[in-house]
């Protein structure tokens, strides 16, 4: 993924900063350089080379007077190019960053720029800083203050120094003339009104191409299949355009014994043509990896954590494994309504405000884990549902006919959308929708009651009681609290990088964000 560290009129030490820049080495395994590109100012960068892989593509990068460090794809940088006569030298989609900064200025190039990013430029003439964000933070960055100083990095481990710390907001920019967050990315989503045939259309149209577009890589793509819909669908369409390519795409699914996950994703993988890798893990597998990921992510959100052990070993048998240095995945998909829980949504309006909620939050949770999790391998994450049109598109369909029941099944529009393509089996395409943080664990004995069982062993009666008033709000669990232990090991008081934690609304008095202790679970 990349990873980006920028420290702007800091008194610390130089070799204090390095240190702090290497705890996120693993997201750049191929390259790593820390410059002083003016007083006091530094620039670090730890490259994973995925497009132009000469050392001209290496960062900090230097043109024309402005300094750049980005964790990056921009899809479209050729166009640009074209459209603004640019003359790129490196091989990397980053550079054209430079180039329409000093062409359109910030503004006009974050507007213009189709991609996943989040950058600092530093431009010498003016003596200025800039830094943005994607539209819905696919790449992480954090923002942190100290004193006068200002601190830029992309996992908040490396700046947790910082006395104020928190997430770049997604969808803005900043810069240091007027240290203030602006919006560029707005969800304001005008409803529009089609037929039901031409939502489907436009929805596998946009789909695809969304799925095509990420495929801009020198280095070999795979994808992440849990035999759910999201992850199926983007694998069928990436095996489909590969193999128009003479290529065969590889998949992997990772689970439990038991696992309805592995199963599924077996089928899938059969039915399009991957070379897939079944990874089963034992219990005691998944459990030795609790606290390293709590650590990883940087967040103690129980439903976050759960579903990242997973998510993080499965990156990691792909980096030990294979040669894929690209993994595609299916987040998102579910933050359009789709989480089990919209069944009991009131009406439509309430149905579309949480929607909305989630997309702005989901830096915090879904996007958080997919970003740590695949980085944490030096590899790099692709996120198909989260491209910009597509998010623009669907969320403009009206939410009384995104909403589902018992009657119509979640996603309707988008399982019909791709129903007479035979691009995955049919009955993965109308298999009703799984948590994966419980998915990968058998029907018998789910993921969390594993963890349950297991925090009974690390935290006693006593500690519970006695120390959980530390903390506010007071942790519900034995689990959250142990959650919350443990973050703070290495991320002290910064507990506002976790706003609340994640869990289903209408649906009652619910304290476990697990989907299986809803009464509204019916999933295989």
């Amino acid at each position: 993924m990349c990873g980006i560290f920028v420290a702007i009129d800091s008194e610390k030490s130089s070799q204090f900063l390095i240190s702090e820049f290497m705890k996120i080495k693993h997201r750049g395994p191929d390259a790593s350089d820390f410059k002083m590109i003016k007083e006091k100012t530094h620039f670090g960068f730890h490259r994973l080379a995925i497009n132009g892989l000469t050392p001209k593509g290496n960062q900090p990068m230097y043109k024309n007077g402005v300094w750049l460090v980005a964790n990056a794809e921009i899809f479209n940088y050729l166009e640009l190019a074209n459209t603004y006569n640019i003359k790129l030298e490196t091989g990397s989609d980053c550079e054209i960053l430079i180039d329409l900064y000093q062409e359109i200025g910030e503004e006009g190039m974050l507007e213009a720029i189709d991609g996943e990013f989040a950058f600092v430029l530093y431009d010498e003439a003016k003596d200025l800083f800039v830094a943005a964000r994607d539209h819905l933070g696919v790449r992480g960055m954090y923002i942190g203050y100290d004193e006068s100083e200002v601190y830029f990095a992309s996992e908040s481990k490396a700046i947790a120094f910082s006395k104020q710390l928190h997430q770049f907001p997604p969808g803005h920019y900043w810069n240091s003339y007027t240290d203030e967050m602006k919006p560029y990315f707005h969800h304001d989503y005008s409803t529009t009104a089609l037929s039901e045939k031409d939502y489907c259309l436009e929805i596998n149209k946009l789909l695809t191409e969304s799925v095509e577009k990420r495929m801009m890589s020198e280095r070999p793509l795979g994808c992440l299949l849990s035999g759910g819909l999201d992850s199926s669908l983007v694998a069928g369409i990436l095996a489909r355009k590969l193999k128009e390519k003479g290529k065969q795409l590889e998949t992997f699914s990772i689970g439990l014994e038991g696992s309805p996950d592995i199963e599924a994703a077996q089928k899938v993988a059969d039915h399009i043509g991957s070379k897939h890798h079944s990874i089963i893990c034992t219990e005691q597998e998944f459990l030795a990896e609790l606290e390293h990921t709590v650590y990883m992510l940087g967040s103690y959100d129980v439903t976050t954590v759960r579903a990242s052990v997973g998510h993080q070993l499965v990156a990691k048998y792909v980096r030990d494994h294979s040669e894929v240095k690209v993994l595609f995945s299916g987040e998102t998909a579910d933050e359009f309504g789709s989480y089990l829980y919209f069944q009991n949504a009131p009406n439509a309006e309430s149905f579309q405000e949480e929607s909305v909620r989630l997309l702005k939050d989901i830096q915090f949770f879904d996007m958080k884990r997919g970003d740590r999790s695949i980085s944490n391998a030096g590899l790099e994450a692709r996120v198909p549902f989260a491209d910009k049109a597509f998010v623009n598109f669907f969320m403009s369909i009206p939410p009384e006919l995104r909403m589902f029941s018992d009657q119509k099944i979640e996603k309707y529009l988008i399982r019909k959308a791709f129903e007479d393509e035979d691009l995955i089996p049919a009955d993965v395409l109308w298999r009703r929708k799984n948590g994966f943080s419980d998915s990968v664990s058998s029907k018998k004995k789910s993921w969390s009651e594993v963890i349950k069982e297991h925090v009974e062993t690390l935290v006693s009666e006593d500690e519970f009681s006695n120390e959980k008033f530390r903390f506010t709000p007071e942790p519900s669990s034995k689990e959250a609290f142990y959650y919350l232990k443990t973050f703070e090991k290495s991320y002290g008081s910064h507990f506002q990088l976790t706003p609340y934690q994640w869990l289903p609304k209408w649906c009652g008095e619910v304290k476990d964000p697990s989907a299986r202790v809803l009464e509204i679970y019916q999933a295989d």
